[in-house]
C-alpha cells in the first residue's frame, strides 16, 4: 500500500511536469485571454474583430489573399472562438491535443499573414507559439493536472484507447 501512494505522488515531484505545466498554462492564458476580448467585442456589437488586422497590417506575398477575408463573418467566428476554445483547453488541460493543435493552425496563419517578419527573417512570437504548441501535443501535457489525466483515468477510456489521441 505505501510503495503504491509513492508512485501515486511520485508525478508531483517531478520538475519536468511542472514544466510542461507551466508551458500550458502560460500558453494557455495568452489564447485564453486573446480569444476572451476578442469574444467580448464581436458579442457586444464591436463589429468585426479580424478586419482592421487583416486590412492594414499585412504584407508579405500571402497580404492579398488575407486582406481579402477582411470583415468576412466566418474568418471571424472562426479566429475568435478557435482562439478562445484553445485557450480554454490548454488551461483546463481538456482535449489538449485538440487544442494545442487548433492554436499551433491559428498561430501559423497569424505568421503567414505578415512574413517575412519584421524584426527576424525567420522567427518570431507566432513560430514560438507553434513551436510550443506542438511541443504540448506530444508531451500529453493535459495529462499532468488537467481534466484529460482524469478523464483517462476513467474506464470509459480504458475501454476505448483511441480516445487518448484527443486528450493528453
Amino acid at each position: 500500500m505505501k510503495e503504491g501512494k509513492v508512485e501515486k505522488y511520485a508525478e508531483y515531484r517531478s520538475p519536468k511536469n511542472w514544466a510542461i505545466f507551466a508551458l500550458r498554462m502560460g500558453l494557455g492564458w495568452i489564447f485564453l485571454w486573446s480569444g476572451g476580448r476578442f469574444l467580448w467585442e464581436s458579442l457586444s456589437g464591436g463589429g468585426s474583430t479580424t478586419s482592421g488586422f487583416l486590412q492594414f497590417a499585412t504584407f508579405g506575398p500571402f497580404a492579398e489573399f488575407f486582406q481579402g477575408l477582411a470583415g468576412n463573418p466566418l474568418v471571424d467566428t472562426l479566429f475568435v472562438w478557435g482562439l478562445f476554445l484553445a485557450g480554454l483547453g490548454l488551461v483546463l488541460g481538456a482535449m489538449t491535443r485538440v487544442a494545442a493543435a487548433g492554436g499551433a493552425a491559428l498561430m501559423l496563419v497569424i505568421y503567414l499573414s505578415a512574413w517575412p517578419p519584421e524584426h527576424n527573417p525567420v522567427v518570431d512570437d507566432h513560430i514560438i507559439y507553434v513551436i510550443s504548441s506542438v511541443l504540448l501535443m506530444f508531451l500529453g501535457a493535459g495529462r499532468f493536472l488537467g481534466v484529460d489525466g482524469w478523464i483517462e483515468r476513467r474506464g470509459f477510456v480504458k475501454r476505448r484507447p483511441k480516445l487518448r489521441a484527443v486528450l493528453g
